[in-house]
């Protein structure tokens, strides 16, 4: 596997404009609020059990956009297809998605301790409410269905999120902002916008970063998404093990403040291994 050269792609010449893109993700959130917070209890009397709300929520909020953005795939000639078909990687470069995936999970567990560990200190009440106490648990331990819940849950995480993510941020707004920015400018832009969706906003827009750069060199989408689910896979399988080494006690701000540790870990084995890959990402894949 060679190297890539140092330039960055650059975007097709047509294409949605940024500000209609982002419409369409504005209104497909509001359908699903709406969907969750009017419809289905209008419908049942109801609101969806909470141990579903995420799942559903996600649902509805990638269907919605999905169908929002084909009118102007389709007014450009173009269509979800050719995100997936244009190139594809072979196996040498996939297994190098794997890797950078992995170490972008020791970048993100080191950004996450830099950042939350001070802050834990100078803010606990922040840090608590933002980060210690999320609204709903990523796993589930009891209530009804719940362990199709995790099922559903983990699909969400692990697959569904990667791929549509990376479809809107890295196949669609990245380059129409590279079209009017130019390419550096959008890969700022599009992973800070990228991070705002995400609690770990230092480590994902670092990441957001890397899965730019990758697009943009290897003019591929497969391993963003590659290594996007190889993250989130390996984020939710952390998430269960603290669920094992904790149990079901009560996950305190003691308990983040012990194990700062992890961040240390995550930066002595993530930065060095993501610098080594970057060095080694693969040549732009042919048509």
């Amino acid at each position: 596997m060679t190297e890539a050269p140092l330039a960055l792609s650059v975007a097709p010449s047509s294409g949605p404009r940024g500000r209609l893109l982002i419409a369409c993700l504005a209104v497909s959130v509001l359908a699903s609020v709406v969907c969750l917070e009017f419809v289905w209890p209008t419908l049942l009397g109801q609101r969806p059990p909470l141990i579903w709300n995420d799942f559903l929520f996600a649902l509805v909020h990638y269907a919605s956009l999905g169908t929002l953005l084909m009118y102007p795939l389709s007014r450009h000639g173009d269509d979800f297809l050719r995100l997936f078909t244009a190139s594809r990687p072979d196996h040498a470069a996939i297994r190098w998605a794997v890797t950078t995936g992995v170490a972008s999970v020791g970048v993100s567990l080191a950004s996450l301790f830099a950042v939350f560990i001070p802050l834990s200190y100078l803010s606990p009440g922040f840090v608590q409410e933002w980060l210690i106490d999320p609204a709903t648990p990523i796993i589930w331990t009891s209530g009804d269905s719940y362990m199709w819940a995790n099922i559903a849950n983990f699909l969400l995480v692990a697959l569904l999120a990667p791929v549509v993510e990376e479809t809107f941020f890295r196949g669609l707004l990245l380059p129409a902002w590279s079209r009017r920015f130019g390419p550096m400018r959008a890969m700022i832009w599009s992973s800070l916008f990228f991070a705002v969706f995400h609690p770990d906003i230092v480590g994902s827009f670092i990441g957001g970063v890397v899965l730019a750069l990758v697009f943009l060199k290897t003019r591929t989408l497969w391993l963003p998404i590659v290594m996007h689910v190889t993250h989130n896979t390996l984020a939710w399988t952390y998430e269960a093990g603290e669920l094992v080494f904790f149990g079901e006690s009560q996950y305190t701000l003691a308990d983040f403040q012990a194990t700062w540790w992890i961040g240390l870990a995550g930066f002595l084995v993530g930065v060095p291994l993501l610098v080594r890959a970057l060095r080694r990402m693969p040549v732009p894949l042919a048509s």
